[in-house]
Formats: C-alpha cells, structure tokens, sequence
C-alpha cells in the first residue's frame, strides 16, 4: 500500500503533523511528517505491514487515509483531509483452532460504574461531570475470561468520534489476567474537544488478530457530554461503617454445650464413658451425658439444670459451685429411664428458676428427639465409591472448570452439587473415608452468607475474649472477610467449612479442597488447632492445607488421564511463577499463607527426614500425589511445642534455597504444550509454584 499528500495552500507547514491509516474504521498506523512545503509531497512507498494490524477476511473493505486527524494545523480547506479507497479482500480466512479459547472481554471492576469511566476527579471511578476546560481522567478494565492465554501483544485503541486518540500494548494476557488503565489524564491533550457530546470508545483488539472464543466482546463505547468552564467540585465519597465490636458481655451466659467430637449438650447411649449417640435399644440400661457452658468471662454463681424425658422430669442437675467464665461443666453418664420403643424427647433447661441473672435468657434450653427401637437395628456401613461412579463424576469435571460463572448466583444448583460430590471423591480417594462419614460438615455460601456466618461465628470469640482483646479479634474478623475465600472453623461438635461460593467452580473446588486440609490436621492432630497459635504454627497448617489441595488435584488429573496443571513455556507464566515467589517473601512471615507456601519448599529441600521426598522433587521436578500427602502427614505430625524452632530453622536457608525453588518451578512449563492443553487458570498456583 502506497500514499502521497500535498500542500496545496499558499504558505509552507513548519510543525510536525499526524496521519493515520484506517482499514474499515479500524487505525492499523500512524506516521508523523515535520512539515510540508508548498506544492511538495510527504509519501510511502510499498508499506507491507497491513496483515501484521489487522486479521484480514474476504470480501469488501475500505482503506482510508486521515490527514491531520486532531485538527492541529490551521487549513484554508479543513474538508479534503480524508481519502477512502474501496478493496477487496480474497482468499480463505483465518482458520480456529482449538475448543479452548482466549476472550479478551470488558469487566466492571467492585466500586465502578462501569468497565469504562470518564470524569473530572482523579482517583475516583464513578461517572461525573467533565468540561473541555478541566482534566478529564479516563479508567478502563478488561480481562482474559477465557480458558487459554493470549501469549502475544494485546493491542488496547481509545476511539474519540471514530479517530484513534491513543492505543496501549501488552506483552501477554495470562486466562484470566486483568488489564486496567486508571486516571488516564491525556485525553484533552491528544484530542481537540469542543463543547458537545462525543462518542468515546475503548476496542480489545482492534485488529482481530487474536481468535477468541467471542469475537463479539471487545468494545466499551458510551457518548459523554463536556461542557465549559470549571466543574463542581467531587461529591463527598460515601462513608462505609467502620466494623465494630459487639457490646462486651459483663453477665454469665449459661448455654448447651457441644463439645468437641461429640454429638451435642445431651448424647445419649448404652455405653458409659462415651461422647456419641449410638442406637438405643428398650430394654437396656441407657446413659445421658449433659454438657454446660459459661459463654462469657463473668462467674455464675450456683445454680441447677433440670433435664425432661418426654416431658416429665427426670434429674435436677445441680451446679453447686457455680461455673466460672469460659468453662464447662458436664454430668456424665446419668441413667435414663427405660425408653419403649418409639421416639422420644429429651429436653434440658438450664437455670429454669432465673437464680444467675444472665447475658441472654433465651439460649438456656436445647431439646434431643431419638429413637428407642424394640431389636438393635443394623449397624451404618461407611459410604464407599465403585470405580464406575468415581470415574463418572471426574468425567464432569473439564466441562464444569470451563464454566466461569459462579457456583451460586448466576450459577446453578447442579455446579454446587457437583463442588460437594467431587469434593468428597477427591478425598475419599486420598484417604479411604468419604466426607460424609468425618465429623464434618460443608457449607457453600453466597457472599452475603458468607460474610453472615463469619460474624456469628466470632460472637462466641468475642465474649469469650477480654475487652482489650476486641480490637485483635475484630482485625481477624475483619480479615477473613477479606482476604479468605473460605475458613475452617468447630461448631455444634464438628469441623465446618464455609465457602464463598459466588465465585467459578474450579476456584469453590480448590478452596474447599484447602479447607478439607486444615479439616483433616484437625481430625489426625487436634492440638495444633486448639493450642494458642503463633505465626509459625500458622504457617505450618496453611502449608499443610497447601499441599493437601496440591495433592487433591494431582488425585483428580490421574484419575482423569488429562492433565490440569500443565502451562506453557512463555515469559508470561514465569512472571506468574516469580510474582508469587516475591509476594511470599514480601508476605512472611507473618502472613501465615505466605509463610505457609514457603515452608513446603523448604521443608521438602532442607528436612532430613523428608530426603526421600526431595529427590522426587528434584528428580521429577514436582511430587507427585502419594509424595504430596506424605508431606502434609509429615508436617501435620509436628507438636505445635516445636513450631517455631522448627519454621525457623526452614527460613534460615531461604536465601541459599531461592535459585533452586525459582529454578525446580520454572522447569514445570512445558515447551509443546498443545493449543487446547494449557491447565485450568484457577490452579497456576497449585501447578507451578507448589512443590
């Protein structure tokens, strides 16, 4: 393609000017003379450059040459400056290939009005007013939502009324990697605004060149209007409630207490000195065990429980001493009246006559229905899996990663239920007992719940925390809202997991497959999570729950036979590789999830006892399933009395061990990778940096 201009006017151009090329619209050049004398011509010969701009496809297009396309210079004729040159466009166009897609794709990022924003107030990123005589600040997000990375440049042009006021380069887009340009102040200084509406537009790849799964999501357009003269000045920006700490409990509050690993405030059974239920026979002496707690740190003075079998009263359960802040009296293994068969209530009030005045008086009561059966009945068979049914939920899998909507919210009740059923495969897998046979019980939330459920869990925190504690707790609180997806915590005599589940089904999956890490610590060795903890203990049990959620996706993918975690070759993902390398040093050690990726390494490199499992690592470049769950069982084994010791000695060789942990991580990406073989987005972490 070949272009010429002239000066045809009387005096000589002394200044550079602008002129651009166009293909349907689309700017694919610019060159920048330095002037022009009178009845001489600026030119290009031969510019060959047009397939590098732009995917080309068969059929009629428009070439058009744009002089001057911000009316810098001054014209006698300011109505010649464009020429159009009508083409055709012939051979088979670009081929697709691959099912599993880059698609660069406008976002709305939390707090914006939109995945595009003008106004006159920089650092603010909802709409107001603009005037050609103000700065105007220009934000725009977009992000990969496909399942594949675009591994080449990804062109960004900003459009004003149809001409290209500026356009941005990146070098790569990782699958779901974000983009964003926020307070961009040049506008007016690369456009002649007048007063008016204008069409202000944002293109994804403007050329096309990158073949997405959705080739028809790439702009953010919207007509502003700018008026004259000075704007008024921002609105005040709207105050969110700081968090506060509840009132603090200044009475006694004697409640029903679940212990932990038992079946509630009153079990039942025919065995003394247990803590469960187990089926209750007619005829046979049966045991009740009763539970109570003082929810605060103000002592009760005396009182007495009174406990009711269908009714009638069967025991007053005196607490002659009363019940000191924080602790727990029980009264075990009380003989029951023979029951018949049927069912039956049991019904324990606590303090019936109001002798300790309390925080609350309503939370005094908690009621037991059973069965009494006339023959013993069978005994629960644990829950198993045949190898068809383990094989026909992981079949699911691949198409359900590739579901980006949430798992509540947009999603459906068949990806929640999915989450809960690959879930308890994985695990049943790696440990011989399915989930639902644990002590254990798995909740998926959304994020209005989910937030919810954190505060009610932080209300026994709370009462049971010194007033000069409140501030600490609340931080905590406030932190697992923000910074964690999901938290394993004790309620009701079980280990809960709570999961933010308005989020993608592989990030649910992988979340609840961490918690049922910290899940499994807490059945094998309890003591590390009831002890006071300390950052190196902390760190320890997000190593553990690390490598638990490594292992469990290294589980999935042999069963599956397709691999999950394989990245390519690319300056791209030893960028991902090496930014979360230094936000864990930036992070440790005393943000225990940082410090708990860096513990894995170093554990595997430096412990003695762990030499068989570091010549797998640098062998092979990664463990491999069975190696990963004996690194959780190793660290899982530690007694929280040696934590610290044992953390610190790992991090005295962190400097010396960085190379070889940069190195053994680099090594993961494969050099062939097929277009369709990149691994799931949400497990970059687990496959590349995760020993």
């Amino acid at each position: 393609m070949s272009w010429a201009i002239t000066n045809t006017g009387p005096f000589t151009l002394n200044r550079p000017f602008d002129i651009h090329l166009y293909l349907d619209d689309v700017f694919l050049n610019s060159w920048r003379p330095t002037g022009l004398s009178v009845d001489f011509f600026s030119f290009v010969d031969d510019w060959d450059e047009l397939a590098s701009h732009i995917r080309l496809t068969p059929g009629d297009h428009t070439l058009k040459l744009v002089i001057d396309p911000y009316d810098e210079i001054p014209e006698g004729d300011e109505t010649d400056n464009v020429y159009e040159l009508p083409i055709v466009i012939t051979g088979d166009p670009a081929l697709r290939i691959g099912t599993r897609l880059p698609d660069i794709a406008p976002v709305t990022n939390e707090g914006w009005d939109g995945p595009l924003v003008v106004n006159s107030y920089e650092g603010r990123t909802t709409d107001g007013p603009l005037s050609v005589d103000s700065t105007s600040y220009l934000s725009f997000a977009a992000e990969n939502v496909g399942m594949s990375s675009l591994l080449s440049d990804v062109a960004v042009h900003l459009y004003v009324d149809g001409i290209r006021a500026y356009n941005w380069t990146w070098r790569w887009l990782v699958a779901q990697g974000r983009l964003e340009i926020a307070d961009w102040d040049e506008l007016l200084g690369r456009v002649h605004l007048t007063p008016g509406e204008h069409e202000v537009r944002v293109v994804l790849d403007p050329g096309n060149l990158i073949i997405e799964s959705d080739e028809t999501n790439n702009e953010i357009a919207r007509t502003l209007t700018w008026a004259t003269g000075s704007v008024d000045a921002a609105p005040p920006l709207t105050i969110v409630p700081t968090p506060t700490a509840p009132p603090p409990v200044t009475l006694p509050n004697l409640v029903p207490h679940w212990r932990f690993a038992t079946d509630g405030p009153i079990v039942v059974s025919h065995t003394e000195g247990t803590s469960t239920h187990n089926p209750i026979v007619s005829g046979q002496p049966a045991y009740v065990d009763i539970s109570v707690q003082n929810l605060s740190l103000v002592d009760a003075g005396s009182f007495s429980s009174s406990l009711y079998l269908d009714g009638e009263l069967v025991e007053t359960l005196r607490a002659s001493d009363g019940l000191s802040g924080r602790f727990t009296l029980t009264f075990d293994d009380r003989l029951l009246p023979d029951m018949s068969p049927g069912e039956h209530t049991l019904r324990l009030v606590i303090d019936p006559t109001n002798a300790v005045v309390e925080h609350d008086e309503l939370d005094n009561s908690y009621e037991l229905t059973l069965t009494s059966f006339a023959m013993p009945p069978p005994a629960v068979q644990p829950a198993t899996f045949t190898d068809a049914e383990i094989d026909t939920l992981i079949a699911k899998l691949p198409s359900a990663a590739d579901d980006r909507r949430p798992v509540l919210g947009e999603g459906n009740s068949e990806l929640g239920s999915l989450a809960l059923e690959l879930a308890d495969v994985g695990y049943y897998l790696m440990t011989g007992t399915s989930t639902r046979d644990e002590r254990l019980r798995i909740l998926l939330l959304d994020r209005l719940a989910y937030e919810s459920w954190i505060d009610a869990d932080y209300v026994e925190k709370f009462a049971t925390s010194p007033v000069a504690d409140h501030p600490s707790v609340l931080a905590r609180r406030e932190k697992l809202k923000t910074d964690n997806p999901a938290f394993k915590t004790r309620h009701e005599g079980r280990v809960i997991l709570v999961v933010d589940a308005e989020r993608p089904f592989t990030d649910v999956l992988s979340s609840l497959a961490h918690e049922l890490g910290h899940a499994n610590q807490d059945f094998q060795h309890p003591e590390q999570a009831t002890v006071n903890g300390n950052d190196a203990l902390d760190g320890i049990q997000e190593a553990q729950a690390q490598q638990f959620e490594r292992a469990f996706w290294l589980t999935l993918e042999a069963r599956l036979g397709t691999p999950l975690m394989a990245y390519p070759a690319h300056d791209a993902f030893i960028s991902v590789i090496n930014s979360a390398l230094d936000g864990w040093l930036a992070g440790s050690p005393s943000e225990e999830h940082d410090l708990g990726h860096l513990i894995q390494w170093l554990a595997v490199l430096t412990d003695p006892a762990l030499a068989t499992l570091r010549d797998e690592l640098t062998t092979t470049g990664g463990l491999n399933a069975a190696g990963s769950l004996a690194l959780f069982s190793h660290l899982v084994a530690i007694e929280p009395a040696n934590a610290t010791t044992y953390v610190n000695g790992l991090l005295a060789e962190l400097t010396a061990q960085l190379p070889t942990i940069r190195a053994l991580a680099e090594a993961r990406l494969s050099a062939n990778l097929p277009l369709d073989g990149e691994g799931l987005p949400d497990l970059t972490t687990v496959g590349l940096a995760t020993p």
